[in-house]
Order: C-alpha cells, then sequence, then structure tokens
C-alpha cells in the first residue's frame, strides 16, 4: 500500500513502493485451476493462500512447518500437497505447499513460488523488461546476448548458510561490501542501520 509509515529508531520512515511491477507468474494446478503466483527469491518454499486450499480442495496436513523469508521465519503454519502443476509447458509432479495467509502480499495474487521450485532447475533469468521468466536445466552459460555493452554489473551470489536464500555483496562509495539479499518480491531497496 502507499504512504505506510512504519516505526524507526530516529523517527519513522514512509515507505513507497515501487511502481514497478512485481515479477508473478501463472501456473495451473491439478489440471483444474490457474493461479498468479510471486516469484521470490528471498521465499525458501511454495506458498498458498489458505482460500486457494479450499477453492481447489487440496488435502490439509497436520505437520508442522517452518518457512523462512527475507522477513525471517514463520511457524505453524498448514501444509497441503499439489498433485501437479505446469509452468507454461512443463509439468512438476506432487509438490507440498505451506498454508499461510500473507499480508503484505498483494490481493490478486495466490501466493508464492519460491525457492523450493526455483531450485530444481541450473538457472532462472529474470527479464523485467519483456515481463519473462526463463527456467533453465542442464545450463552451462546465459543464451549469446548480442549487445553486451548494456550489462551494467555482474556478482557472484552467496548462499546464506541455512536458509537456503541467496545474497549478493554491494558498495556504497568505497565502503562495504555490504550483503544484499536477492529478493525479487520486494517492492523496495531496505537497509539495516548498520
Amino acid at each position: 500500500d502507499r504512504g505506510v509509515r512504519i516505526p524507526a529508531k530516529n523517527g519513522e520512515i514512509t515507505m513507497e513502493p515501487s511502481q514497478q511491477p512485481f515479477a508473478t507468474i501463472q501456473i495451473e494446478i491439478n489440471n483444474a485451476h490457474t493461479l498468479s503466483l510471486l516469484l521470490d527469491t528471498a521465499c525458501s518454499g511454495f506458498v498458498l493462500r489458505p482460500r486457494i486450499q479450499k477453492l481447489c480442495r487440496l488435502p490439509t496436513f497436520q505437520t508442522p512447518v517452518t518457512m523462512t523469508g527475507a522477513a525471517g521465519t514463520s511457524s505453524g503454519t498448514g501444509l497441503t500437497q499439489i498433485d501437479s502443476f505446469k509452468i507454461a509447458n512443463a509439468t512438476f509432479g506432487r509438490t507440498p505447499a505451506v498454508l499461510q495467509e500473507i499480508e503484505a502480499l498483494p490481493s490478486s495474487l495466490d501466493g508464492i513460488l519460491g525457492l523450493s521450485v526455483m531450485n530444481q532447475f541450473d538457472a532462472t533469468e529474470f527479464d523485467f523488461g519483456n515481463g519473462q521468466v526463463h527456467f533453465y536445466r542442464h545450463f552451462k552459460s546465459l543464451p549469446d546476448r548480442s549487445d553486451e555493452s548494456s550489462l551494467v554489473a555482474k556478482a557472484n551470489m552467496n548462499m546464506l548458510g541455512s536458509l537456503g536464500i541467496f545474497s549478493v555483496d554491494a558498495y556504497f562509495g568505497n565502503r562495504g561490501p555490504v550483503s544484499l539479499l536477492v529478493d525479487t518480491g520486494a517492492s523496495c531497496t531496505l537497509l539495516n542501520w548498520d
């Protein structure tokens, strides 16, 4: 939402989300329902809103679940299983999904497709300019680009321990490195006070 105020150590800060669209994807589950999901590189799993579980008549399991995301970990969420889902022409088999109402998720989205799915590929390429995502198996290098002059930066990603999410090192002027979370689900860049 626009104009959300959050408390801060030195007063209040107004957060204004980016006008850029979030990275989303359409999937079809169980050959019956099309869902719109946030593609989120800072979420460890596959998350569905509880209403989707009811709409799609998915089973509920009482297994305790802990999810990791940019905001930390959450537990006490429900668990379900999707028999199959499709992304474009690729079909995936049984996949567990966490049932959780995520307040920060835009209401138009049915859930989050996180790293538990993206990590099944050797590479995931986000093409924000063309509104596309490409999933690669047997990845050796990025496809040949005719104009490498537009490359602004290239950096190694580091896995953050047991969290299974990624960061990159950045410099601000001559200061750094500062470890930044790679989060395609974030609406803006945030830095902690340190």
